[in-house]
């Protein structure tokens, strides 16, 4: 089974998936956390170093 969870901002995703994942037994994937490690930069800092269509490429091939 697979959920995406979407959203602004500050919403709560990440709290509400790891509570769902939990609650459901399933492993939690944290998109935003997996790109830092693949790029091995934070999110900010790879928008203000190579632009947020990069990061949104990214996120998409993600």
């Amino acid at each position: 089974m697979t959920i995406f969870l979407y959203g602004a901002s500050g919403s709560g995703k990440s709290t509400l998936g790891k509570e769902l994942a939990h609650a459901l037994n399933l492993d939690f994937l944290d998109l935003d956390a997996q790109i830092e490690i693949d790029m091995d930069d934070s999110i900010t800092n790879t928008i203000a170093t190579q632009g947020e269509e990069f990061f949104r490429d990214a996120e998409t091939a993600a």
